[in-house]
């Protein structure tokens, strides 16, 4: 993998971009979107031990994001300390 991808695990700036051959680049996104994508499934299977199904999981109307996650179980943590 290209040099400037393996010492920053950060998005790439526009400038640096057009010296990375394309398929570093897609296989740089590709990682990043599956580590974000098993995060997400394990903070909802986590949330999901306390927090009520529809809260975790949403209905056919939306699901909420991973924000509302944490919003909800920092809520809970505070309410538990009242």
């Amino acid at each position: 993998m290209n040099d400037f991808l393996k010492q920053n695990n950060s998005f790439p700036l526009e400038d640096s971009v057009d010296k990375i051959p394309i398929e570093d680049l897609r296989r740089y996104y590709c990682e990043n979107l599956r580590d974000q994508s098993d995060d997400d499934t394990e903070i909802r299977e986590l949330a999901a031990r306390v927090l009520p199904e529809f809260d975790v999981e949403g209905d056919s109307y939306g699901v909420p994001g991973i924000t509302e996650i944490v919003e909800s179980l920092v809520l809970m943590i505070e309410n538990l300390k009242k």
